[in-house]
């Protein structure tokens, strides 16, 4: 199962009158939801090729039901990852070739702040998974961003960057962190969650 997106929808929804964003009638373009793998093995070479074929495994096999669901065949074929260095790839899938995910490692202090911020959050969650989801951040090296807009979260982009972040958390042991969604790790095809918000 892919977690569906419309908690973290909603949420981004909420804040646009709350001061911290002002509404411009374009919300898609100002707002980012965030998807994580932290990951406590060094990941190596960001590989398109290999990512694709991860995403490509996980978005034919579970199911999942976006706002704006579109056959997965279809979004497949479009699928396009560019590497623009070593920690930073852009994952096309749209039918506007000109729109993006941007995935970007960070390792070193950025990486390290991730992991202090997920503590935190963590720290009042009494659910069976927080202890496996605080070992794993504890151990982590390196993280891997998902930079969602909102148009993605409400679409396909959803679960392709559910399904690239399961990808790279299988590849190193990981977890994944969905924003206002959850903690999760892979399981087969799809995703186990540890910890739901």
């Amino acid at each position: 199962m892919i977690p569906d997106a419309p908690q973290a929808c909603d949420a981004l929804l909420a804040r646009r009158g709350t001061g911290l964003w002002h509404w411009t009638g374009e919300l898609h373009r100002v707002m980012s939801i965030w998807i994580r793998t932290f990951s406590p093995r060094p990941l190596g070479p960001l590989n398109a090729e290999a990512l694709q074929s991860g995403i490509r495994k996980r978005l034919l096999a579970a199911p999942f039901n976006p706002d704006e669901e579109e056959d997965p065949e279809v979004v497949l074929s479009r699928l396009r990852i560019s590497p623009r260095s070593a920690d930073l790839l852009e994952l096309y899938y749209r039918a506007d070739a000109k729109r993006f995910i941007p995935v970007e490692r960070w390792v070193g202090d950025a990486a390290a702040e991730e992991v202090e911020e997920a503590l935190e959050d963590l720290e009042d969650a009494l659910d069976p998974g927080a202890a496996k989801v605080r070992a794993i951040l504890n151990r982590t090296v390196e993280t891997v961003a998902f930079e969602l807009k909102l148009s993605d979260a409400q679409g396909m982009g959803w679960p392709l960057a559910i399904a690239a972040a399961a990808t790279f958390a299988e590849q190193c042991s990981g977890v994944i962190y969905a924003e206002d969604s959850g903690w999760m790790v892979p399981s087969g095809n799809e995703v186990e969650f540890l910890v739901q918000e």
